[in-house]
């Protein structure tokens, strides 16, 4: 494996983690720290996010991203993550040690993702699905898992999950659940294991927890924020009084015996069909199983599943794929952290319908304005969210989305939520359409400027490009960002603070923060230690690539590759700032309209002097423009232009994007005409659908490397 750096663990968690859950940077103080290899740091993040959603009952990220985040790992091939599925026993329980580790199922997102998942087990076992291998689905239910221990038909003790090794001794709390049944008649079900661990699932239904939640609001007592959550911390009480007050189920999915050799379950639909008759509650309660014999009996299954999950009365975020016959499980047997015969399919976006309570707005760093739903709160996959993006004027006229409106609204993963969809049978009489430039008399909501509308645009914007406060912000965050300096602790609250106390007047400011460091200490909520890091961090940002600076300008269409293509062109920045139209146009990958951009822009005198001044504080070199002088122009990927969709095994997207620009090549994040090649790594988003429909050829990973190699 190649060497995992600080930058590349950093970048990858600040971009899939919410704003929301920032605050994970300040649990652990060595979370980047000093060392070499920064394997350890994801290992951290995982681990307290694990430990919010399994220990505390309170996630701090959604699934989506938590899955992300599991799969990097995964991907990049990490050894040093432990077999972990969950967090520590709860201080307060006894701790309990499973018969068998309690292991987490790998996930699935896409078709392609299960038709790797057949294939897989169909080369392993030798046969085919409806030639002797069964694939069993049953819905993934959203809540605690457990694990009972029964011993001669007698419960002798139940644990949570805990860290997948021990759990929390929670035996008196799931007696409570009536549905349980903590002693089995052995002469009556002679089969039943001498000892077994059964396990599953602890769960709430969707209207007990609205109606718990309505009574924790008139006690003023917690309000939970999902049914999952509600469950866990239900059982999960030291006063067992609490936990048989609340509307607690359970579903029963699989087992661990200590002797196979006594194991009277020969598959997976045996087992349950068994363990039901005997009086545990399964899915098959609510005929929600399925004996799968082809692809198309599972997509079937996932899709009907998926369609009609309203209906269904608790929460589920998927389906479950298990090979039927245990002999064929033991066959494929296990890795590290998952068995190799099951597998996750999570659902995408997850929906829900809210009032639509008012219309605010945003101005970003180019002066466009963004309307924003203000939402009744509502739970979205496991997230309160209280706000959803309306992108544009023309898109509240499009879809008639008025003020007072009951509306649906889609969150997917670390997407945006957004509202989809007007229901428009309830609409109610006194719902008011919105215009922005009724609604702000066509003035600027934070300067007062003149908004404009260029003719063959959607977007409505400032004209004050230069004072406007919401644009100054907007652009030192920009700045600030992973993607151009990456200045780690100036997020956008320290910005809004920083500009507030007149320490940060324009952009470049932020490299005469450090004068202010005593200032900034003195605030509430800033260590000595945080305030020291972010002081050497902007130090360090002193001296930067040359194509990081001119990211940082912000000029339209010159984003992270087309700086290095200008970089690989230009010697220095005076040259740049010289270059006539025919001398970028001359470059490829670069069109008319972003040449007349950038040379606007250099032109500029207001520009001239704010670039003066920053290299009187800044040094920068262009090691690629050196780079690209050495490179072999007759070699394969040399001036061909890349795009990459999906997760690639033996490097990371930004590494892989780093060797075709080794080699002369232009890595590019969107496909167009001008593409000459898409690499499709696993689970492959639209762009290889696209590449298709263009006639631009396809790359395996294998087809990469080997150009690589030649």
């Amino acid at each position: 494996m190649e060497t995992i750096t600080k930058e590349n663990i950093k970048s990858i968690i600040k971009e899939l983690l919410s704003k929301e859950s920032s605050s994970i940077y300040n649990k652990s103080e060595d979370l980047f720290g000093k060392n070499e290899k920064y394997e350890e740091d994801l290992i951290k993040v995982l681990s307290i996010l694990d430990d919010a959603y399994y220990q505390n009952d309170e996630p701090i990220t959604d699934d989506a991203t938590y899955d992300k985040l599991k799969r990097i790992a995964e991907n990049l091939n990490i050894q040093t993550i432990k077999s972990k599925v969950g967090a520590k026993a709860k201080k307060g329980f006894k701790k309990i040690k499973h018969l068998a580790p309690m292991l987490s199922l790998g996930n699935i997102f896409t078709e392609d993702d299960l038709t790797a998942f057949i294939n897989r087990i169909e080369k392993e076992l030798y046969k085919k699905l409806g030639q002797g291998l069964e694939i069993i689905a049953e819905p993934k239910i959203d809540g605690l898992g457990f694990s009972a221990l029964f011993i001669n038909g007698k419960m002798i003790k139940c644990a949570t999950r805990g860290d997948g090794e021990i759990g929390e001794d929670i035996t008196e709390n799931i007696k409570t659940i009536k549905s349980f049944p903590i002693e089995i008649d052995i002469n009556k079900y002679p089969l039943f294991p001498k000892e077994i661990e059964i396990r599953g699932e602890v769960y709430i239904n969707k209207n007990d927890f609205i109606k718990m939640n309505e009574e924790q609001e008139k006690q003023n007592k917690k309000i939970f924020a999902n049914p999952r959550n509600a469950a866990a911390g239900s059982l999960r009480q030291l006063d067992t009084k609490i936990t048989a007050s609340r509307p607690l189920n359970l579903f029963v999915y699989t087992y661990t015996i200590t002797n196979d050799e006594n194991n009277p379950y020969k598959s997976q639909e045996d087992f349950l069909n068994k363990i039901h008759q005997i009086g545990f509650t399964t899915s098959e309660d609510f005929n929600l199983i399925k004996l799968c014999k082809s692809k198309e009996d599972i997509l079937n299954y996932y899709n009907s599943i998926f369609e009609n999950r309203s209906k269904i009365p608790f929460d589920i975020d998927g389906v479950v794929y298990k090979v039927n016959e245990v002999s064929d499980q033991k066959k494929l047997g296990f890795i590290a952290r998952s068995p190799r015969w099951a597998m996750a399919h999570k659902f995408p976006s997850t929906t829900a319908i809210t009032e639509l309570k008012g219309i605010t707005l945003q101005v970003g760093r180019t002066g466009i304005i963004t309307p924003v739903a203000e939402l009744e709160p509502v739970n979205i996959g496991g997230v309160i969210v209280k706000r959803a993006t309306l992108h544009n004027q023309d898109e509240i006229t499009r879809k008639d989305i008025r003020i007072g409106d009951t509306v649906v609204v889609a969150r997917s993963g670390d997407v945006i939520p957004k509202i989809t969809e007007v229901i428009k049978e309830k609409r109610p009489q006194n719902a008011k359409e919105y215009s922005i430039e009724k609604e702000t008399n066509n003035k600027c909501p934070y300067c007062g400027s003149e908004l404009i509308k260029d003719e063959d645009k959607v977007a409505i914007k400032c004209s004050n490009k230069i004072n406007c406060p919401a644009q100054i912000k907007g652009t030192i965050e920009y700045i600030a960002s992973k993607d151009v300096f990456d200045i780690d602790g100036l997020g956008e609250k320290q910005i809004e603070l920083f500009y507030n106390k007149g320490w940060l007047k324009e952009p470049y400011d932020i490299f005469k923060l450090p004068q202010y460091k005593n200032e900034i200490k003195a605030l509430e909520g800033f260590a000595e230690k945080s305030v020291q890091n972010l002081i050497d961090n902007i130090e360090e940002k002193k001296h930067m690539p040359m194509y990081r600076l001119i990211m940082s300008f912000g000029i339209n269409g010159v984003g992270d590759a087309t700086s290095r293509l200008i970089c690989a062109k230009f010697k220095t920045l005076n040259d740049i700032m010289n270059a006539n139209v025919s001398d970028l146009t001359s470059i490829n990958g670069i069109g008319e309209i972003t040449t007349i951009d950038i040379i606007n822009f250099f032109q500029d005198a207001k520009n001239k002097r704010t670039i003066d001044n920053l290299l009187q504080i800044i040094t920068i070199e262009n090691d690629i423009y050196k780079k690209s002088n050495e490179i072999d122009t007759t070699n394969m990927l040399y001036n061909k232009t890349f795009v990459i969709t999906g997760t690639l095994e033996s490097m990371t997207r930004e590494e892989a994007k780093e060797k075709i620009r080794e080699f002369g090549g232009i890595a590019t994040s969107s496909i167009s005409s001008k593409t000459d090649f898409v690499i499709i790594g696993t689970s492959p988003g639209s762009t290889a659908t696209k590449a298709e429909k263009l006639g631009i050829k396809k790359l395996t990973e294998e087809e990469f490397l080997k150009m690589i190699k030649e």
